[in-house]
């Protein structure tokens, strides 16, 4: 087993210990970890394993955010939906706005914004079907 591996470890057992000459140690002996397998001394950290979760909630959240070019604070949390959301806003307001004599700059940044969270949508959707697919055909996920 290699140190990074036991460092997946250490980092949320509550008996880490930090050395500024050789990082993250055991506090029970002052030395790299030396388990193979498991640490029988292994005792889980709640309050790193949450603040881990919090950052992975964090960044999916962004992520969801940017897929769907901020719509997702409305619900609306499939990219290709808020593609042809925007995109209908951004046509729309452009048209109202022929209608009106008047033409405005925001729906084209509306299509653009449409575009980019259609194209977002659509990556996305074929790498679920992917994922799907390849679990269906048994297997393993973590392969690729």
């Amino acid at each position: 087993m290699e140190r990074a591996d036991r460092l997946q470890f250490c980092r949320t057992c509550v008996k880490r210990g930090f050395n500024p000459e050789k990082g993250v140690v055991c506090s029970l002996t002052g030395e790299y970890a030396d388990f193979d397998g498991e640490c029988s001394d292994y005792e889980l950290d709640n309050r790193v394993l949450r603040a881990e979760m919090e950052k992975k909630r964090r960044e999916l959240e962004e992520a969801l955010q940017n897929n769907t070019g901020g719509l997702a604070s409305f619900g609306i949390k499939n990219g290709i939906a808020a593609g042809i959301i925007l995109l209908t806003l951004g046509f729309g307001w452009f048209i109202g706005g022929l209608f009106a004599d008047t033409i405005f700059f925001y729906p084209f940044i509306l299509i653009i914004a449409g575009l980019v969270a259609l194209g977002k949508g659509i990556t996305t959707e074929k790498k679920k079907a992917a994922a799907k697919r390849k679990f269906e055909q048994g297997k393993d996920l973590l392969d690729r």
